[in-house]
């Protein structure tokens, strides 16, 4: 049958079951956390995309003086330049009125073209670096939007390590001295003598009482050597 035939089916049924079942959860664990500790990094890629904006009003004036209001009039709440970045504006917070921007957006193009903006962050050229402008519906705006690659790698570490380290585990506990042990567990298993329930509930109950009496016993001798010793320091 070859490597993924399993060697004397039906022998060892429970003990090999059981074993499987705790290696698979093993394996699992294992690649959770190599997936939460590869994502803690923050897998993410800017994507770029263009929004359509319909204005309601016609805004005109000058570049410099009156970028922000006209980032105001196509929905759009506070702004910041990026640093290092001259044709980049990035939205600060989630105080804007179109819900199609999100507050880790980067404003990139107006219209197809790069907007330039001011070490104070305001807008110094748009539409050509003309002195005066007027923009009316539809707007075409530019973004760089950061999309998350988190679950694409989660499910590459889990589906592809599950599958891996499952073929290598499949593999060991298949092996003809694996398969052997389990057999003579199993059947050395079958050989003991099981306590009835009434035995195992009062042996259960003599513990506990016998654990909080421990505990009761160790906290009132704490107390004592405390009241002792404040005598003494």
């Amino acid at each position: 049958m070859g490597f993924l035939s399993i060697k004397k089916y039906g022998q060892g049924y429970y003990t090999r079951l059981i074993t499987a079942a705790a290696v698979g959860l093993l394996i699992m664990l294992c690649l959770t956390q190599a997936a939460d500790s590869l994502t803690s990094t923050s897998w993410v890629k800017n994507v770029e995309k263009t929004i359509a904006i319909n204005v309601s009003k016609q805004v005109q004036g000058t570049t410099e003086a009156n970028g922000r209001d006209i980032f105001k009039a196509l929905g759009i709440g506070d702004l910041e330049a990026v640093t290092g970045k001259t044709n980049q504006l990035k939205i600060k917070n989630n105080n804007v009125r179109s819900s199609q921007f999100q507050s880790l957006d980067l404003i990139t193009k107006i219209n197809g073209k790069p907007i330039v903006v001011t070490k104070e962050g305001g807008v110094k050229e748009f539409f050509n670096s003309h002195d005066e402008l007027s923009i009316s519906s539809p707007v075409s705006i530019t973004i760089l939007r950061p999309e998350n690659q988190d679950f694409i790698v989660r499910a590459s570490v889990l589906g592809g390590g599950a599958f891996v380290f499952g073929f290598i585990a499949f593999g060991l506990m298949n092996s003809n001295k694996a398969v052997d042990y389990m057999i003579a567990t199993e059947a050395e298993m079958r050989k003991v003598n099981w306590p009835p329930t009434s035995e195992v509930v009062g042996s259960t109950w003599i513990v506990i009482c016998g654990t909080f009496l421990l505990v009761g016993l160790l906290f009132f001798s704490d107390v004592l050597f405390q009241w002792a010793f404040s005598f003494i320091f």
